[in-house]
């Protein structure tokens, strides 16, 4: 994710890490592929062998900040993108958070150690 307002990091800083990311998944001999994403934002989704594993947003009129979130301090604005709930959305999306569960359902029980 990157603020397009962002005045501490370019926003080529981005475009660097995405592209390093790809070369690092073709180096692990990922076939990639591209998709427009629904996620706020100029989102492009990277998919390699199928899965999702990259998610590139840009956050227009967004600075160097943490926006959605609490406030009240100096990088962190309460109004903006949800920041934490599209990281989240993120990890639903790759699998390494399970899937948000449906208003009214109940919780799933813990697992037991065996």
């Amino acid at each position: 994710m990157q603020g397009q307002a962002d005045a501490v990091v370019d926003p080529r800083c981005a475009d660097q890490l995405a592209e390093q990311a790809e070369a690092s998944l073709q180096r692990e001999h990922f076939a990639l592929g591209r998709v427009e994403s629904s996620a706020p934002g100029a989102a492009i989704d990277v998919h390699g062998n199928g899965e999702l594993r990259l998610r590139r947003i840009d956050l227009p009129g967004l600075g160097h900040e943490w926006s959605g979130g609490p406030g009240g301090h100096p990088y962190c604005s309460r109004g903006g993108a949800p920041l934490a709930e599209i990281v989240a959305a993120f990890l639903r999306d790759t699998g390494v958070l399970p899937a948000a569960r449906q208003s009214g359902q109940a919780p799933a029980a813990p697992e037991q150690a065996a």
